[in-house]
């Protein structure tokens, strides 16, 4: 009878009432033994919890780890890329300034026999 007493204590307007019986929340009654019971289960689930929300930040923390290197590993790329192409561009320089002197030297001995 404890869940007449709860269904009573229920917060409801009285149209609901009048629609719901009191059979409906007999379920209250066999929730009160589950209880102790369920408290004994919730510790497990807590631990569950605790242990799933770890391994959570454990690999939010490798992700971001991961996502350092690549980006490291990028810029490295990068720079590397922009030196190779700065040696390539001084290469070309160091090669048209050889021609340029070369047409010169030409050019001079072809005026002045």
């Amino acid at each position: 009878m404890a869940h007449l007493r709860r269904f009573e204590g229920i917060p409801m307007s009285k149209t609901m009432r009048g629609i719901c019986k009191e059979e409906d929340y007999a379920f209250l009654c066999n929730l009160e033994d589950a209880q102790p019971q369920a408290e004994e289960d919730a510790r497990p689930m807590d631990e569950e919890k605790r242990e799933r929300h770890e391994e959570r930040i454990r690999r939010m923390q490798e992700r971001a780890q991961r996502e350092e290197e690549r980006k490291r590993e990028l810029e490295e790329k990068r720079k590397q890329k922009e030196e190779e192409w700065k040696k390539h561009v001084a290469e070309l320089a160091a090669e048209r300034e050889a021609a340029m002197q070369e047409r010169a030297l030409r050019l001079r001995d072809f005026r002045c026999p």
